[in-house]
């Protein structure tokens, strides 16, 4: 197996991962069979988009930070302001990818794992909740990511089954799965039944997902040239189809491949622009479906980022004009950032090379870029001021978080 080929399936598929440790408040859920799930005719035509998108954190003031050495996992904190860290505040895992919402920080452990857990981001980082994720047929569900709605719902988009979870969230510190209400998706797969859904966001009534098409069989390997976006109705769980003259229900389309990330796009202030890095960044208006290159794959060919696989995450200045970019060197043995102007021309600029990191660990809290950096002669989170230019480190030594970072977002 290339490097190329073993990195994909890596980034798929996360391996080495022990069973979740009991918290002692386990609820465990069961989706059961198919009955009652939401099966809801086709809509047609592009949906009119009726409110903003529940993305990102306005002001955010923390960091939280998963780590692992693939044997075992955990989470940390870091104050942005004070670059204080408490350290192993929770039990984490060796694929947890955490996201915030409403006060508490929902821990999604992936692969082979297919569990969440609730914490509680204002109190003393306590496990509230633990409970299993499941779907029928599968060896693993895979859940991906979580999206949530200001109307008390959760969306779980499943890598490893053609369905979103919903929970309710009446509760938020025990997330409710509403097994009746499971979306059905695999009306947008390719020929193995599953169309690998990952990225998930609520715009207004709508739910909009992000799918690969990927061969199972071949080492998850595309079967198409770009990523598709599915857009579902929240309430009736039914899937837009933008193609009445195509067979089988026709998704928004994407420009390039494999959507690592998305946020919202500072510029507009409606909430209503998508930002979404797969070859390159793409510049989405959820209002229009309009799709257009914010940066174009050929502006990252041109600093070494030319493979669909390298690519890995994105933060954004405050007024949205400057991107910063995480991406694999071309023999995928480190990690390089890079900054560069959207809607521009000019060559991107590198401002730190020689880093290890395996998923998302970029975030920008005010005039500080933060990033996670597994390397051993430095690993921890690092800081960039970016009220310079180039950009310079902030901190003479990383932070320790413990274990190496695995994942980071900001919060409030």
């Amino acid at each position: 197996m290339n490097t190329r080929t073993a990195l994909l399936t890596a980034l798929t598929l996360t391996a080495c991962a022990p069973n979740i440790q009991d918290t002692g408040d386990v609820v465990v859920t069961d989706s059961g069979d198919s009955e009652g799930d939401t099966d809801a005719s086709p809509l047609p035509g592009y949906p009119t988009l009726t409110g903003p998108c529940v993305l990102g954190t306005a002001q955010p003031r923390r960091l939280v930070v998963t780590t692992t050495d693939f044997a075992t996992g955990a989470v940390s904190v870091i104050d942005a302001a004070t670059d204080a860290v408490s350290a192993d505040v929770a039990l984490g895992s060796t694929d947890a990818l955490p996201f915030a919402h409403g006060g508490y920080v929902y821990l999604l452990h992936r692969y082979t794992l297919d569990a969440l857990d609730t914490l509680d981001a204002d109190g003393a980082w306590a496990t509230l909740s633990q409970q299993a994720i499941e779907a029928p047929d599968v060896s693993s569900a895979n859940a991906h990511r979580l999206a949530f709605s200001d109307d008390g719902r959760a969306y779980m988009t499943l890598f490893g089954a053609p369905e979103i979870h919903v929970y309710a969230l009446d509760d938020p510190t025990r997330p409710t799965l509403l097994p009746d209400a499971t979306i059905d998706i695999s009306a947008v797969a390719d020929a193995d039944g599953n169309p690998e859904a990952s990225l998930a966001v609520v715009c207004g009534e709508l739910l909009l997902v992000s799918i690969g098409r990927l061969d199972e069989d071949a080492l998850y390997q595309p079967t198409t040239d770009h990523d598709a976006i599915v857009l579902i109705d929240r309430h009736t769980g039914a899937l837009h189809d933008l193609d009445a003259d195509a067979d089988g229900v026709q998704p928004l389309r994407l420009q390039g491949r494999w959507a690592r990330q998305w946020r919202l796009d500072p510029a507009d202030a409606e909430r209503q622009t998508l930002l979404v890095l797969t070859t390159g960044l793409e510049r989405l208006d959820v209002r229009t479906g309009a799709v257009s290159w914010a940066i174009t794959p050929e502006r990252l060919a041109a600093v070494g980022v030319a493979d669909v696989m390298q690519p890995q995450a994105f933060a954004l200045a405050e007024d949205g004009q400057l991107a910063y970019l995480a991406a694999y060197t071309a023999n995928f043995g480190g990690v390089s950032l890079f900054a560069g102007a959207l809607d521009d021309d000019a060559p991107l600029v590198p401002i730190a090379t020689g880093l290890r990191s395996v998923e998302r660990v970029l975030e920008r809290v005010g005039d500080t870029l933060w990033y996670g950096d597994r390397a051993d002669n430095q690993i921890g989170v690092h800081a960039l001021d970016l009220t310079t230019s180039p950009p310079t480190p902030r901190l003479h030594l990383p932070l320790d978080v413990g274990l190496p970072p695995y994942s980071m977002i900001a919060i409030p």
